[in-house]
């Protein structure tokens, strides 16, 4: 969403959208209100998350075979979810050392006389 069409959602001109997005402590303020919304959501998903998990295990033993086979398909679906983010998050940590690596290298190439300084 454009800042013009927020400050017409919001009824205030966009001048003053602009003012308080160069205020740090409204900033600071709006940041805080995300984060506490995003943990209440967080929180929510989590407990309808084991809600979801007990159902699908019941339907398991269901005694209709389509609705065991969609419920044994969603807990391996997630399970494959959850393997796949395990496995990004270990090379996203990997690749942040290798660049920290890189940096420090980088930096220490930038410290060192170049022939031309040494004349």
């Amino acid at each position: 969403m454009q800042l013009r069409q927020i400050a017409q959602e919001l009824n205030i001109g966009y001048t003053t959208l602009l003012s308080w997005g160069r205020n740090p402590d409204y900033v600071r303020a709006v940041d805080e209100a995300l984060q506490q919304l995003e943990s209440e959501a967080t929180k929510e998903l989590q407990q309808g998350y084991g809600d979801a998990v007990r159902k699908a295990r019941e339907l398991l033993s269901s005694q209709s075979e389509s609705i065991a086979l969609g419920a044994a398909k969603l807990i391996i679906n997630t399970m494959n979810h959850v393997v796949e983010r395990r496995e990004s998050a270990a090379r996203w940590a990997e690749m942040s050392e290798q660049m920290e690596v890189l940096e420090q290298r980088l930096a220490l190439i930038e410290v060192m006389p170049s022939a031309v300084d040494i004349d």
